[in-house]
């Protein structure tokens, strides 16, 4: 692993300290982490802008109401190259995977002539289809908070969102 090279030699379990911080609570990155130590300065201005950049999108997940919807996990890894940064899953009530799967590949487009920063996602038909026919999920009382929260995240608001899900996941 990359960035575990680059880390300083007194950090011996990553795993542990990425299962013990969270981007809802900014200060739970030991400061001490920022610091000196680093075998790559720019290793340490990446994780900075990293973390930044997922407290900002704490902030506003936190701000739309949806912290409970929304976890974070940054011990999960995808082993496939054209991934370039963050890499999620998206569960769903009743289905013990994720129903949809995605990340950010700035360099894939490129190939095919047309480079472009993208972020892309594939859904799991057979569990998003077992999550919409399971008897006691209410679909009706989900569409709002999907589409608003589409809508805040740079959709353009309820019809996108209920064209895209169908009404709302």
């Amino acid at each position: 692993m990359a960035f575990h090279a680059a880390l300083p030699n007194d950090v011996p379990d990553v795993l542990g300290v990425l299962q013990s911080i969270t981007p809802y609570q900014p200060e739970s990155l030991n400061q001490e982490l920022f610091g000196a130590g680093w075998k790559s300065e720019t290793a340490r201005l990446e994780m900075m802008a990293a973390w930044n950049s997922l407290v900002e999108l704490a902030e506003a997940v936190t701000n739309m109401d949806l912290q409970e919807q929304v976890t974070f996990d940054l011990t999960l890894h995808r082993d496939i190259t054209y991934y370039t940064g963050l890499v999620f899953e998206v569960f769903a009530p009743g289905v013990g995977a994720p129903i949809a799967l995605g990340g950010r590949y700035d360099d894939l487009l490129a190939q095919f002539g047309s480079a472009a920063p993208a972020v892309g996602m594939a859904f799991e038909i057979e569990r998003v289809l077992a999550v919409l026919n399971a008897p006691t999920l209410n679909h009706r009382a989900m569409t709002p908070r999907a589409s608003n929260a589409v809508g805040q995240m740079g959709g353009q608001g309820d019809q996108d969102a209920k064209g895209y899900a169908g009404g709302g996941l």
